[in-house]
């Protein structure tokens, strides 16, 4: 056994990764990273004004995880019926409350007075409501991941290309997937501001385990047309108890990135790119080796990684109460949750003259703020052999107009 010093700067990371798995609907991330936080808080022995912002940091957090136990799908709460007691246990009272009303539970939560006594049916619809349209439902997924499916989803926006990633649900390949989107991501993370040509508005991959039991080293990968889009396939040898790795290493992942690159955006000058983010900035290297997760989890985690709503505390509550759910429909079937959103017109505040620097500056602008439509898909444009593209208006007609 290992012995070590908890550093007062691990718990910050670890309320950090915390805030992202919420924002990502990783429920069984999110309850494993705040049973962590926790310990090290409790380790620490944290007191006074630390103590009182880590509880109520911990209760907002309890109550955004309870936002996404309230967008839960009705498949997805056949399988929670032993997670209220879990988070009970856990000191998650919030969280377990919504559970518990999306369940089904309201007479059980106003009998044990976790809402009042006094309030009916449409008072606590209308708590649920104000509940689930919170500021912080705008940063989270439509529905929350329970790890409980034979695939996962991924999903990132790099120079607004939508990058999905269908992954088989173990712990080799989602930690593949998260390599390389984060490593593609760190790379473009500055290439906002450099001149480049976004192209594409969507790239998809899947990765899953070789059927090939004999198969070592490196994935296998290629690229191909998923439903007429540009795809990308990856296989990766099968993981056993002693390695869970995919067997990828850094330069399978930079060859991997370099060929997606020009697939989702094109510098207009190649050298000058390579020079700025692959050279002086250093971005590739950075990309690569900061951004496989297997490393750090191990690490942190060791065994006790929990990639499954079910194995979450399942050996601390091995007889736990079940509430199976009640709800023939959603409690917000036929509700409208969108939080209310201010939507000024494009017509106010026009001011006159050329726009202000500012405006054109796309240094402090997120990658998900962008998007990119087209009508061109470059590969099959380039089997077709074209040069170019001409928008043909005529003053006469004009309404129409021509695209060659």
């Amino acid at each position: 056994m290992e012995h070590g010093e908890i550093l007062s700067q691990s718990l910050t990371c670890v309320r950090k990764l915390v805030w992202l798995e919420l924002q990502l609907g990783r429920v069984p991330a999110v309850l494993q990273w705040m049973d962590l936080a926790s310990a090290v808080a409790s380790n620490l022995a944290i007191t006074g004004k630390r103590k009182r912002a880590f509880e109520e940091e911990r209760f907002i957090q309890d109550g955004i995880l309870g936002i996404l136990f309230l967008r839960a799908e009705p498949a997805q709460l056949q399988m929670l019926s032993a997670l209220p007691s879990r988070l009970d246990l856990a000191g998650l009272l919030l969280s377990r409350t919504a559970l518990l009303y999306s369940l089904g539970y309201e007479d059980e939560l106003r009998r044990e007075g976790s809402i009042p006594r006094e309030d009916d049916s449409n008072a606590v619809l209308e708590l649920a409501c104000r509940w689930a349209k919170q500021p912080a439902s705008l940063d989270l997924p439509a529905t929350p991941e329970f790890g409980e499916s034979s695939e996962v989803v991924l999903r990132s926006r790099v120079l607004g290309c939508e990058v999905t990633g269908i992954v088989a649900n173990n712990f080799a390949s989602i930690c593949l997937a998260e390599w390389t989107l984060a490593a593609l991501e760190g790379l473009l993370a500055t290439s906002l501001d450099v001149d480049m040509f976004p192209h594409a508005q969507d790239f998809s991959f899947q990765i899953s385990v070789n059927v090939n039991k004999d198969a070592t080293g490196n994935p296998e990968y290629a690229f191909h047309k998923l439903e007429g889009k540009e795809a990308l396939t990856i296989q990766h040898r099968e993981p056993d108890l002693k390695n869970a790795a995919s067997g990828a290493d850094p330069k399978f992942l930079q060859k991997i990135v370099l060929e997606i690159l020009p697939r989702i955006a094109l510098p207009r000058n190649v050298q000058q790119y390579a020079e700025q983010v692959l050279g002086r900035e250093e971005g590739f290297s950075r990309a690569i080796n900061f951004s496989n997760p297997a490393v750090p989890l191990n690490n942190i985690l060791g065994e006790k990684i929990v990639m499954r709503i079910s194995g979450w505390k399942a050996a601390q509550s091995p007889q736990p109460s079940e509430f199976s759910p009640r709800r023939a429909l959603p409690w917000s079937h036929g509700l409208n949750l969108d939080p209310p959103q201010e939507k000024p017109s494009i017509f106010e505040n026009l001011g006159d003259g050329d726009p202000p620097p500012e405006l054109l500056d796309f240094s402090s602008v997120k990658h998900s703020q962008v998007r990119v439509f087209s009508l061109i898909d470059l590969p099959l444009w380039d089997k077709a052999g074209w040069h170019g593209v001409g928008l043909g208006l005529a003053p006469i007609w004009t309404s129409r107009q021509s695209l060659a």
